[in-house]
């Protein structure tokens, strides 16, 4: 309504508002790159500091940590029920001091149609390093972009989501390795709607019988990352570095990570919210997100060792 009347009597048109959930019309402008936006964050206040944080989350917490999540934290879904990874196991692995070693491994989502974008993540180890995203191209000219980039990144493995417009990019990858051969790179496919992997979750629970399929394995696992960062740094929990996670302040990044929620199936498997339910609750594709479920597909990587080795 408030759209429609000062539509054609108002040149200038300025949004106010703190984070209220998704989905609604200052939420969509927000996020949709059309507009300018500013952001006014308690830490620009000189006049706050992280003890007047303390303590007015304290004071809003005591009557529901969805206002301070959201009115200090600009937090968009602090009100949202079973998200897969919570805002506040993201928000402490934002920067994390961690060292990547070990290989260093590209994921590739290509993008699907419409407004949505290739992604490409590139981490070392268990920290991200790079992260770029593009609208334009074919299905080949992404294979040789992402391909190009991941040279210049020294990248070991690439690994895309091969169903759907994702097949496309196979073919290509073999063309630049077969003309590449002095600079040939691993190249794994991942089927994100196949069966999970083998072995086990933990204890006595094997991967089949905890998750519906591969792509809800690989969500679960990253959230369990984020999860041991963030009782690593609060809880004093001790855990190997190379189970937690470093991501930088990349804010589509952490928005994405948030996005999609999870529930458990009659058969007592976690199942995750699928694209197109998704962009009914008006949020776009987590595309930098699935980018880096995939980079984070290890079944495969230990195949490739066995072979190289």
């Amino acid at each position: 309504l408030i759209e429609a009347s000062l539509s054609m009597n108002s040149d200038v048109k300025i949004d106010v508002s703190t984070p209220n959930g998704v989905g609604n019309v200052f939420f969509k402008k927000r996020f949709s790159g059309q507009y300018d936006v500013f952001v006014f964050d308690w830490k620009d206040d000189p006049r706050k500091d992280i003890e007047w944080y303390k303590k007015e989350k304290r004071k809003l917490d005591s009557i529901s940590p969805v206002i301070a999540a959201s009115e200090i934290d600009r937090n968009y879904f602090a009100s949202i029920e079973d998200m897969c990874i919570p805002y506040e196991y993201i928000k402490v692995a934002v920067n994390f001091d961690l060292e990547g070693s070990g290989k260093i491994i590209g994921g590739l989502d290509v993008a699907d149609e419409g407004r949505d974008s290739n992604c490409l993540v590139v981490r070392k180890g268990s920290k991200v390093l790079y992260i770029e995203s593009w609208k334009q191209g074919n299905t080949a000219q992404t294979a040789r972009k992402a391909y190009q980039i991941c040279l210049d990144k020294n990248v070991d493995v690439i690994q895309y989501d091969s169903i759907g417009v994702g097949a496309g990019v196979k073919g290509e990858f073999s063309n630049i390795n077969a003309r590449e051969k002095n600079m040939k790179m691993r190249v794994v496919p991942v089927n994100v709607g196949s069966p999970p992997t083998k072995g086990y979750f933990c204890e006595n629970r094997k991967n089949v019988d905890q998750f519906i399929n591969l792509k809800a394995e690989l969500w679960w696992k990253l959230r369990r990352r984020f999860e041991k960062t963030y009782e690593y740094v609060y809880n004093d929990k001790e855990y190997d570095l190379d189970e937690l996670i470093s991501v930088p302040d990349n804010e589509e990044l952490i928005r994405e990570l948030s996005s999609p929620q999870y529930e458990i199936t009659e058969a007592g498997k976690i199942k995750i919210e699928s694209k197109e339910h998704m962009k009914k609750r008006g949020l776009q594709s987590p595309n930098i997100a699935d980018a880096l479920i995939l980079s984070f597909y290890i079944k495969n990587l230990i195949e490739v060792r066995m072979r190289v080795l």
